[in-house]
């Protein structure tokens, strides 16, 4: 006897992942109502040279509601206006810390001011900006597993888990908007390896009219990429390390041409973004701390390590001594370790076993580079910086591994569910407490904010009380 037609239907709607992603999105959205995350994302940190805060002195009037604001997110806040005005009342502001790094964010927040027809106020405008790229990050994440894998299981594993990451969901109300420059590399990676990486770069052949259009097309397409990572929160540096591990694990003759090619709209890119800050008196963060200085005596520093001469006066990585060993790497692992511990372990174990997962994981530690600047400065939250690009590669790593789990047999199907299970109840349920209990103690530091004073931003109009 066939059973009732409305079973059937309700058989048939569990069987689509869209059911799975819209549950988890709005669990994952009810978690964590309530969380004030723009303090959660703004969270002092002991960086290199001392204590960084800057929270606890910053506010920002919004229709006469005050929000608290982190000292890096108040240039993003104060660039929307002149941005989205056709006749700025206010200079765009391109001093501060990391500024011209992230331009892009008010300018993306001014878009959707525009779009609404001013009916956005600007702190909406940043919080539709953060849940835009959630979306998109999941999505990207979908599209870039099927590139890799061809395997429709392996992206719902790893849409399922980019869902349950906090990293994004937590910063639903962050004016930093760091988390930009993960989604960005995610952008990057897909248009890359779908329209140039899969395709021949046939110079000998550039002045044939259909390979000529689709050379110029490709050149085109990476220099605007490149171009608008400068901006991205640090995308550009997520994508240089991933496609310096995506060429070196598939290295080969045929390849170099794409190399030269790929290396060559960069360097017309970063051309064409130093004109454009010339323009407009800005530079890049890299310019403003010394990053050759580092970097030089980091090389120093190497060449002592290896000749056996003493370094406990020399730095590497701005860290004196074998600090960097013994204490920063160790700390900024751990914390990478402790609060991905199941993804890891699941990218782990199929790099291991399944030979399909192991290229990417490889990359994924190379990725580990793209963090160079938490290791240079000792920004130690990872939710801001450690996670980033390396961990989302991680999650695709995970869920192809899963994947070819669970085409083994039926037990083995099983427990690949229950894995992503743990992994999921990890992400959103395990590390809720934590993140709870950080956000109690942010207001433990009388001692740091007493006898200081408070900046209140009314528009543009900075007033110091």
């Amino acid at each position: 006897m066939n059973s009732p037609r409305w079973k059937a239907n309700l058989h048939e709607a569990f069987m689509k992942p869209y059911i799975y992603w819209f549950a988890l999105v709005i669990a994952n959205m009810a978690l964590f109502a309530g969380t004030d995350y723009e303090i959660l994302c703004t969270k002092p940190y002991i960086y290199a040279g001392g204590y960084y805060g800057g929270y606890s002195r910053h506010l920002i009037d919004e229709d006469g509601a005050y929000h608290l604001i982190q000292l890096e997110a108040i240039t993003n806040y104060l660039n929307v206006r002149p941005m989205a005005q056709t006749e700025p009342s206010s200079p765009l502001i391109t001093g501060g810390h990391a500024t011209t790094d992230r331009m892009i964010n008010p300018f993306l927040v001014a878009c959707l001011i525009q779009l609404s027809f001013g009916s956005l106020s600007i702190d909406d405008g940043f919080f539709l900006l953060s849940v835009l790229l959630w979306l998109m990050t999941i999505v990207l994440v979908y599209r870039i597993s099927l590139l890799f894998f061809n395997d429709k299981r392996a992206a719902f594993f790893s849409s399922l888990l980019t869902i349950a990451l906090p990293v994004y969901t937590l910063t639903f109300q962050a004016f930093k908007v760091q988390q930009a420059g993960p989604t960005f590399m995610l952008l990057g990676i897909y248009l890359h390896e779908k329209y140039v990486f899969r395709t021949e770069i046939a110079i000998t052949r550039v002045f044939l009219m259909g390979n000529g259009i689709r050379l110029l097309n490709q050149f085109l397409l990476m220099v605007m990429v490149f171009f608008l990572g400068f901006y991205f929160s640090g995308g550009n540096l997520f994508f240089l390390f991933y496609l310096f591990g995506r060429y070196v694990t598939t290295f080969s003759v045929k390849k170099i041409p794409q190399i030269v090619f790929v290396g060559l709209t960069f360097v017309i890119a970063l051309i064409a973004a130093h004109q454009v800050n010339a323009l407009f008196e800005a530079t890049f963060v890299s310019e403003k701390m010394g990053l050759g200085k580092i970097l030089s005596e980091t090389v120093q520093y190497v060449v002592s390590l290896v000749t056996f001469e003493d370094v406990s006066e020399l730095r590497f990585l701005n860290y004196k001594g074998y600090y960097f060993f013994t204490t920063m790497f160790p700390h900024l692992l751990n914390g990478l370790v402790r609060e991905n511990l199941p993804v890891l372990l699941c990218a782990g174990a199929g790099a291991v076993f399944f030979k399909k997962s192991r290229s990417l994981f490889l990359i994924a530690l190379l990725l580990m580079g793209g963090h160079f600047g938490t290791f240079v400065y000792a920004w130690t939250w990872y939710y801001g910086y450690m996670s980033g690009g390396t961990i989302l590669l991680l999650i695709l790593t995970a869920g192809s591994a899963l994947s070819s789990l669970s085409a083994r047999n039926s037990i083995l199907k099983a427990v690949s569910y229950v894995l992503l299970l743990i992994s999921i109840q990890y992400y959103m349920i395990d590390m809720y407490p934590s993140i709870r209990f950080q956000l109690s103690n942010y207001f433990n530091l009388t001692d740091y904010q007493s006898g200081k004073t408070i900046h209140v931003y009314h528009d543009n109009i900075k007033t110091t009380y």
